[in-house]
């Protein structure tokens, strides 16, 4: 790269950007968001018995996180594109500082889960602009690095997450989750500052500019919102509340509101409006394509490590930090590929999705012999580590390439909002994949052992795979056609 492919100029600023510092703030919000999401599960055993939380208020220390991100991504998107994506980052990461703020001080389980919605809020704030930020900000090759560097940081954070805070509460004790959650605040006031340093903000300074004119009038479309918001709930909602079976009913009108949030938005685009999502997005074939390859690789590759945690702890008695570590080689190989991949995406991309989800499916069956022998010889469960580095590479071939893919040819006036579907439908699929897995796992279990409802629960993650499989080999004909 020479030095002008990573310095840029906006019209009306005399100074020049860097391409590499805001990346550098992207990556670091995104370390703390993804440490946080996999270092919570650790200290859930400390907050229940520092709070006296319930299962049920456990459950929802989770559950509200998922619900705040996914109801927030798409709507986010739409007014990052409008409004000014660097805002909407540092107003994003000042919400999520207040969530973890208050999640690090909370005396009640309530006040917690209130928090936590928080926190979720701000992390759906910031989710799409960082796609968005990419596309507006690289280009070609250097775009498809930015995106891999995303997939690397992710592994590498989701790896150190539950070691982190597994430290933390060991050196500081009982409550010692209270400062798992209180890191991200002087993480966070770094990112604010290097953000407001850093970032352009060449929109915001657009509108600011032109105020004595007017500002434009801006249009986020709020009936769009509520409806996609109400789709979101029904079918989120019966994957998270437990013990109430009538609740399912929920999925019966998911379709509809579906349906209705579909025919509101082409409606309002024929009115003359911009809609929250136009529906020109999923025309664009590339993208529309992608998205579908990494909804079902999300399905299947979540619930892989739901699976093995479950085994590892609950059939073995590993601690919950051990576990984690069980994943770590997967982690490692995942990010390494992500990096190798990054650099050829422009060029061999699509074959790359391809091979990582074939690595996926050939790893499931692998790691289910490991388990067989673990259970029939002995061998001690730790060697679950070795098998998994092959859907790490697998994963790791996919994650470095299918964001790039995606958002190739997605207009630049869309990129938030695309970043947010796209999110919202991999945070969606994850849910139901982790449902769907863990309930063949939990029946096989009360009839057959361990041994067979892991079998049962890998197995049912091939098959989502296999799906998978049809869905890259299928973006992949239509590439090269």
């Amino acid at each position: 790269m020479t030095a002008d492919e990573h310095h840029f100029r906006i019209p009306e600023v005399n100074r020049v950007f860097d391409r590499r510092r805001i990346l550098f703030v992207i990556l670091m919000f995104l370390v703390m968001v993804m440490v946080g999401m996999s270092s919570v599960n650790v200290a859930l055993p400390s907050i229940e018995h520092g709070l006296g939380a319930t299962d049920s208020d456990i459950q929802w220390i989770l559950s509200a996180y998922a619900l705040a991100i996914g109801l927030g991504l798409v709507p986010a998107g739409r007014a990052g594109d409008v409004l000014g994506r660097d805002a909407f980052f540092v107003t994003g990461v000042v919400v999520f500082m207040t969530g973890a703020l208050f999640s690090g001080l909370a005396p009640t389980p309530a006040v917690l889960n209130v928090a936590r919605i928080v926190q979720g809020l701000g992390s759906s704030l910031v989710a799409p602009q960082l796609t968005g930020m990419i596309v507006r900000y690289f280009e070609g090759r250097s775009r498809a690095m930015a995106f891999a560097s995303m997939g690397v940081v992710a592994s590498v954070a989701m790896a150190v997450g539950p070691t982190l805070s597994g430290a933390i509460i060991t050196a500081v004790g009982e409550q010692g989750w209270r400062v798992a959650f209180l890191i991200n605040l002087p993480a966070g006031l770094l990112a604010l500052i290097l953000a407001a340093m850093w970032f352009p903000f060449e929109k915001e300074r657009g509108l600011w500019r032109h105020r004595r004119n007017g500002l434009p009038k801006v249009d986020l479309d709020p009936v769009g919102a509520v409806l996609l918001g109400a789709a979101v709930l029904s079918v989120m909602l019966p994957l998270i509340v437990k013990g109430v079976p009538a609740i399912w009913g929920l999925w019966v009108l998911s379709p509809v509101l579906g349906w209705l949030w579909v025919r509101w938005e082409l409606a309002y685009r024929r009115r003359g409006r911009q809609p929250m999502v136009m529906m020109e997005l999923f025309r664009v074939r590339s993208y529309s394509n992608q998205v579908m390859v990494s909804a079902a690789m999300f399905m299947a590759n979540t619930p892989m490590f739901v699976v093995a945690a479950l085994y590892t702890q609950q059939a073995h008695g590993a601690t919950a930090l051990v576990a984690g570590l069980i994943g770590l080689p997967n982690a490692v190989s995942q990010a390494l590929a992500a990096w190798w991949a990054g650099r050829r995406a422009m060029m061999i991309g699509q074959h790359l999705v391809v091979i990582g989800v074939l690595l996926n499916l050939v790893g499931a069956p692998l790691v289910i012999g490991c388990a067989v022998l673990v259970d029939s010889t002995g061998l001690h469960y730790g060697w679950l580590a070795l098998p998994l580095v092959l859907p790490g590479l697998g994963m790791g071939l996919f994650s470095g390439t299918n964001l790039a893919l995606a958002m190739r040819d997605v207009p630049l006036e869309m990129a938030g909002t695309a970043g947010g579907v796209k999110q919202l439908a991999e945070r969606m699929t994850t849910s139901i994949g982790t449902a769907l897995v863990t309930a063949v796992l939990f029946a096989v279990l009360v009839a057959g052992g361990w041994t067979w409802a892991f079998a049962a629960g890998f197995a049912t993650i091939a098959a989502i795979f296999v799906l998978g499989l049809w869905l890259a080999i299928r973006a992949l004909r239509a590439a090269s056609g």
